[in-house]
């Protein structure tokens, strides 16, 4: 029995270090450029070394008084991923990015190391303004089971974090979450992501984790029994 424990420990442990490894190579990255012609700040979002990452819910805090959101083009071109990017109309100066895998990501999915999710564009409001003026952390980042966003470092101005790292609240219809589902068929996790329908805005892009598959097909068929 003991040399068993011993054993379980050793595997729990060994499995932490890797998830620990992962995290430390995780790098979150935001590129920022001004357009004078348009009079906007592009900011493109990336992740660096993403690693087995599974999905992730990635925020961008903004001042509102010197930034106004424009819109958010999702860069995604890979089968496997999707991806829904947006602002939060539940917080103030907060813009978001979710991504989910099929399966996780892969190394053949990366550009020089980097996974492109989304860019975003601002207006700016005040000839004062510093085009890296932004924060960008994980909220989540799903690596099998386990979520490794607290060992993320968030990078920019830390300053914008504040009143903005509570769970958004989602709210609209759940257009998306029949593709996300679709694409997820008959896998443990079904990935939810939440959205405004009709609209470039989504109300906090949040991802969920639920149990599926051949638990929902069980509890259809129980109904059915149920009815007959």
């Amino acid at each position: 029995m003991k040399r068993l424990i011993s054993a379980f420990l050793a595997a729990v442990l060994t499995a932490l270090m890797c998830v620990t490894a992962f995290a430390a190579d995780v790098k979150l990255v935001f590129e920022s450029s001004y357009n004078a012609d348009t009079n906007s700040v592009i900011v493109e979002v990336y992740v660096e070394n993403p690693g087995d990452m599974v999905s992730a819910d990635l925020r961008l805090g903004f001042d509102h008084s010197v930034f106004e959101y424009v819109a958010s083009g999702d860069n995604s071109t890979i089968s496997d991923m999707m991806v829904i990017s947006g602002l939060s109309v539940a917080n103030t100066g907060l813009a978001c990015v979710s991504a989910i895998f099929t399966e996780k990501c892969e190394d053949s999915y990366l550009t020089d190391g980097r996974l492109r999710l989304t860019t975003f564009t601002f207006t700016p409001l005040t000839e004062d303004f510093d085009i890296n003026d932004f924060c960008l952390w994980a909220y989540s980042y799903d690596i099998g089971d386990t979520d490794i966003s607290k060992s993320i470092a968030a990078v920019g101005n830390a300053a914008l974090k504040n009143g903005k790292t509570e769970a958004i609240s989602v709210a609209g219809s759940d257009n998306g979450s029949a593709s996300a589902s679709d694409k997820l068929n008959g896998k443990w996790y079904v990935y939810v992501i939440a959205v405004v329908a009709g609209v470039a805005i989504v109300a906090g892009v949040a991802v969920f984790a639920i149990k599926s598959g051949e638990k929902d097909e069980k509890a259809e068929k129980t109904a059915d029994e149920n009815k007959d």
